[in-house]
């Protein structure tokens, strides 16, 4: 079996947790016919030994839902998506598709977001979102819009209502949802000597092996 899936599947990668399903004969021996392994929530790999080994893929079929979330900001973004009840992946897509557009870590209490999204089931389980469609977040009393859109076989993009692409030059922040150690300050008294001096910069706060990302490319 090992041998003969070695071109549609790596039996190394079976991983702890997965399921698997077994079909036998119904006869007194029980001779196995099916090994079905389930890779993910939608894929599987199939080794039928009905007649010699023959192993190949499947795919669940995927119901796919659209539904609107909205909400108001009383102190974080993933904390008032999460009051929801909603998944937690709503709150890092909108700050990937706005990460050009608005600083996460200035968000301020009285901000709100409309979202318009997929929700993904099989065999009638939630499995996670999808697609971000369209987005109304008001940040500072300003709304900022996404819009996606895809063309031919190029991947999707986010648009604003005047169609302008909302990726730009700049990111707003290096990471993602951690916290501002210091902000920057004209007067600021040093955590180290004690003396009082600008700080004319900010320090994230993040554990070790968090992703830090350049805000731009240059030369």
């Amino acid at each position: 079996i090992v041998a003969a899936s070695k071109e549609v599947f790596d039996f190394r990668r079976v991983n702890y947790g997965k399921e698997y399903t077994v079909i036998c004969t119904k006869d007194s021996i029980k001779k196995a016919r099916y090994f079905i392994y389930q890779e993910t929530p939608i894929h599987y790999v199939v080794i039928d030994m009905t007649n010699g080994v023959d192993v190949y893929r499947g795919q669940k079929e995927m119901i796919t839902k659209r539904i609107v979330s909205s909400g108001k900001i009383q102190s974080s973004l993933s904390e008032s998506v999460e009051k929801l009840g909603i998944s937690p992946r709503v709150s890092i897509k909108l700050s990937e598709i706005y990460a050009w557009t608005i600083d996460f870590f200035k968000i301020q209490k009285g901000d709100a977001f409309k979202v318009y999204y997929e929700n993904n089931y099989i065999d009638g389980k939630y499995i996670g979102i999808g697609k971000i469609l369209a987005v109304e977040f008001t940040h500072n009393n300003q709304i900022f819009y996404a819009f996606y859109y895809k063309e031919n076989s190029n991947p999707g993009e986010y648009f604003d209502e005047n169609g302008m692409t909302l990726r730009k030059a700049f990111l707003k922040a290096p990471l993602d949802f951690y916290r501002i150690s210091s902000k920057f300050s004209r007067n600021r008294k040093h955590p180290v000597t004690g003396q009082w001096k600008g700080h004319f910069g900010t320090d994230y706060a993040a554990p070790k092996g968090t992703p830090i990302m350049t805000t731009a490319n240059g030369t």
